[in-house]
């Protein structure tokens, strides 16, 4: 039985989280206001709710300069699209776009939302399973 919970233990925070939030949770910034939004990107926050049925999304965005390569911009944002890949965008630049579907998922350098919480009250009840073999015996 105890074994049960910690598998099923991750699915039901997953659906709390979602419950509580009712969106998916994605970093937003630009590295044209934010310079640090590449290496230090905000923390995540719920995106605004899609009425229209679209998936949600998070989206880490690469705009390249195509003579030199170097990053002309660096965006991390909610999105409605599912369009992973690169291409080329306006003139003289290459877009390149990672999309993903988890609370989170578009901070590379910071912990996944729903593994921190999950890790948490993984710990929390296995502190409780203690408490209760010590306190039967």
């Amino acid at each position: 039985m105890q074994l049960n919970l910690v598998f099923v233990f991750p699915v039901l925070a997953s659906l709390f989280s979602r419950m509580v939030h009712g969106t998916i949770l994605c970093s937003s910034c630009r590295s044209d206001t934010e310079p640090s939004c590449e290496t230090r990107p905000p923390t995540p926050k719920p995106c605004a709710k899609s009425s229209s049925g679209i998936v949600e999304s998070c989206s880490t965005v690469k705009i390249y300069e195509k003579n030199s390569e170097a990053i002309h911009m660096f965006i991390r944002s909610c999105a409605s699209s599912d369009r992973n890949g690169c291409f080329d965008s306006l003139p003289g630049y290459h877009t390149c776009a990672e999309i993903c579907y988890t609370d989170g998922c578009n901070t590379a350098s910071s912990p996944h939302t729903n593994f921190v919480l999950t890790l948490v009250c993984a710990v929390c009840l296995s502190f409780i399973n203690v408490l209760a073999h010590f306190s039967i015996m």
